[in-house]
């Protein structure tokens, strides 16, 4: 008889995170959201909530187990029924005393309360992640390991998950999620509305967003492909905002060419009044603060944008190859600023940036600490310029777009990559990749003429 690891899913740099034997399905969250205390707790900013999650067991295990960082978990039922609780360290392990076999499924109801927040991220990058704010103003930025600071998950993208929103608010606040929002209704108490959102694909929990507070909200669709936009800014101050984000939807119209069909049915940008430091590209509402919402070159805008298909659409199967993300998002801006800018040569700039990057190390395996340090999307940038310019134009953007819809809805290694661009080649690549990736130094440029 074979148990899964309950330490995680084997992540190498997160080794505790996620949960192994076990695919989370479908999650259904009703959160109910108190800015000033439950009335209960007294404590402002108390948050309670009901999960309901459809597992599927891929390996014989004892218990359930989940992530849920310091929140009191305050019952749980499988298929119905009442089970024991263990809930220590962030880890929440249902019904230890039985064991579960493969390719069962069962339904998993977990109610629980507490003042969500950030927790250190463990990169060393002194970034706190996971649930931000208090009161009348609260959003969420999870990336990599802060989804259990508010929400029941097998928190890895390697599980990814359908997950359905609903939120209660006081009639005063208003509510911004991933996905499409499909109803909004009175809310259970007096003086509170009930926002539903049902996002269409599965999502890795760490792009899960939430926000409540005042917005401005704006509507738009990308000129050609009909990409629904919607964007969210701190109220009062739409002319403020609106502007930076204004070629939206020309940018989802140029990356749809370049790699495939918008991979969500909605996307857009919340600003939040705060100073979080960076920006993060929760699926279909990407997260900028006040500072990078009024300040964000169309740079920054387009790289959040591309995280979609490189990211969300596509997740890392394993965090130390991250450059799956933030290599291909920083080549994005490139592209756009190639097909956008006729006096802008991308041979130039690319070699400009190995001239300024030769310093940077081997990027197919990072630490923690690496993980959103230069290197990572420097190099990856110029290792997907150099493959271009190795294998050619055609072949090259044929790999993307057959790259994003292979793999879409999954988690991909850089392995899988590797295979894809060998056999689109016509030879193997495994050197080219390894020099790029995992020398010390990084290989020289190609040097025109380029294959065609």
């Amino acid at each position: 008889m074979a148990f899964a690891n309950l330490d995680g899913v084997g992540d190498n740099l997160y080794p505790r995170a996620g949960n192994a034997g076990m695919d989370v399905v479908q999650v259904d969250v009703a959160f109910d959201w108190y800015p000033e205390g439950d009335g209960v707790t007294g404590v402002e900013g108390t948050l309670g909530a009901v999960a309901t999650l459809d597992v599927k067991l891929t390996a014989d295990r004892p218990g359930l187990q989940f992530d849920v960082g310091s929140m009191h978990v305050r019952s749980a039922m499988i298929d119905g029924t009442v089970v024991t609780v263990s809930h220590t360290d962030g880890e929440l392990v249902l019904a230890a005393e039985q064991l579960f076999h493969r390719g069962d499924s069962h339904r998993v109801v977990v109610a629980y309360v507490g003042r969500p927040e950030p927790i250190d991220d463990g990169t060393g990058a002194e970034i706190a992640v996971g649930w931000h704010g208090l009161g009348e103003h609260s959003y969420v930025a999870s990336e990599p390991s802060g989804a259990s600071s508010w929400l029941v998950s097998n928190d890895h993208p390697s599980d990814k998950a359908i997950y359905r929103l609903s939120v209660t608010t006081p009639d005063h606040l208003e509510v911004v999620a991933t996905g499409t929002l499909r109803l909004r209704q009175p809310g259970p108490r007096p003086a509170t509305t009930t926002w539903i959102f049902e996002p269409r694909d599965p999502i890795a929990s760490y792009l899960v967003s939430i926000a409540i507070g005042r917005f401005d909200l704006t509507e738009d669709r990308a000129p050609r492909t009909g990409v629904a936009i919607r964007h969210a800014f701190p109220e009062g101050r739409m002319a403020e905002f609106a502007p930076v984000f204004a070629a939206t939807g020309a940018m989802i119209d140029t990356l749809s060419e370049l790699f495939g069909p918008y991979p969500f049915e909605v996307y857009g940008v919340l600003v939040v009044d705060d100073s979080l430091g960076y920006a993060l590209e929760n699926q279909t509402l990407s997260l900028f603060d006040t500072d990078l919402g009024l300040n964000a070159g169309s740079a920054t805008v387009l790289h959040e944008l591309a995280h979609q298909w490189f990211g969300n659409s596509l997740s890392v199967a394993r965090w130390s190859e991250i450059w799956l993300n933030e290599g291909f998002a920083t080549y994005a801006e490139a592209l756009w600023a190639e097909q956008r800018d006729p006096s802008y040569d991308i041979d130039e700039a690319m070699a400009e940036k190995w001239r300024n990057g030769a310093h940077l190390g081997p990027i197919g395996e990072v630490d923690r600490h690496e993980m959103f340090g230069p290197a990572v999307y420097q190099r990856g940038a110029l290792t997907l310029h150099a493959l271009r310019r190795t294998v050619g134009d055609d072949a090259f953007f044929a790999l993307l777009q057959r790259w994003v819809a292979t793999y879409r809805n999954q988690s991909v290694t850089t392995a899988q990559f590797v295979t894809m661009a060998s056999d689109l080649a016509g030879r193997g690549l495994d050197d080219f990749f390894h020099s790029w990736l995992y020398e010390e130094t990084m290989a020289p440029l190609p040097q025109p003429p380029f294959p065609r």
